[in-house]
């Protein structure tokens, strides 16, 4: 017999009966669209023990159970890599990024991805689990992504992302002196942005600061920073005239604090900021 996993059950309660079972699934076993589909076409619901069609009608004290089939179709192909394990649980595995490589690759042909790396490390430990990123870093970029080993967690992340539960606090070095913190609203691309900002120390012509993102547009940092006037150092696509150059742009995700998408605790997931990586010389006028 072929091996699934479980992702809902439950006894029907008299305030349910008479409900078509896809109802269920989505409002109050609240699974992903992606899930319950997958569910339908591999006939994993079952009611009192049978495999039922998703409109079959309940009656109290019925018992409801959705299942998947047990080993996935790993959909990134694994590569051996380095990781900079931070977090791992089962349900999500946090990564420090290295700079020059993407979180996951667009394009066919393009280097291998971070989620390549991880979909080897999974392949390693004898999981067939396909690397769900639930955010982005710029590949010029270090520092925390978080991955999901499965859509329910993924959905869940998602939706809070740019919501209050979620804290995602950036290191950055940027052009000129940077005394008071603020924040930046302008939009990107017709989209409401909005990026915090404090500065952390001066230096001789530069700042440190520490940065929060409420939206996440592509490359927001940078963009509000240019805007600004006081652009990332080693920022050759908004600050090709640097004053400044460096060896990699300067910045990073330093942490991520959120609620646990199944168990509720708050994590905290921190990458050390790699200030030993970053050269600063007056650039050629």
């Amino acid at each position: 017999m072929e091996e699934r996993r479980i992702i809902g059950q439950m006894t029907v309660g008299k305030e349910d009966g008479g409900r078509p079972i896809i109802e269920l699934l989505r409002e109050v076993l609240a699974l992903p669209k992606r899930q319950i589909k997958k569910a339908i076409a591999t006939r994993g619901i079952r009611l009192n023990g049978r495999p039922v069609h998703s409109e079959r009608r309940v009656k109290a004290g019925d018992y409801l159970e959705v299942s998947l089939p047990g080993q996935e179709q790993v959909k990134v192909e694994p590569v051996p890599m380095e990781l900079a394990i931070l977090y791992e649980d089962q349900w999500l595995l946090a990564v420090n990024k290295p700079v020059g490589i993407n979180v996951h690759n667009t394009h066919p042909g393009q280097p291998p991805a971070l989620a390549n790396g991880v979909a080897h490390y999974f392949q390693a430990k004898g999981r067939a689990v396909t690397p769900r990123p639930v955010h982005r870093l710029d590949r010029e970029a270090s520092g925390v992504v978080l991955f999901a080993k499965d859509s329910a967690a993924q959905t869940r992340l998602t939706a809070a992302w740019t919501g209050e539960t979620v804290r995602k606090t950036y290191w950055a070095l940027v052009e000129g002196a940077l005394a008071t913190a603020g924040e930046v609203r302008t939009p990107i691309r017709g989209k409401a942005a909005h990026t915090v900002y404090r500065p952390l120390n001066q230096h001789d012509g530069y700042t440190e600061l520490a940065i929060n993102i409420y939206t996440g547009r592509t490359h927001q940092i940078r963009i509000h920073l240019a805007q600004m006037g006081h652009p990332l150092l080693g920022d050759r696509r908004y600050n090709p005239g640097s004053g400044f150059c460096t060896n990699r742009l300067a910045l990073h995700g330093e942490e991520l604090a959120l609620v646990h998408p199944v168990t509720g605790e708050e994590l905290r997931l921190v990458a050390p900021v790699p200030r030993d990586e970053i050269t600063i010389a007056q650039a050629i006028k």
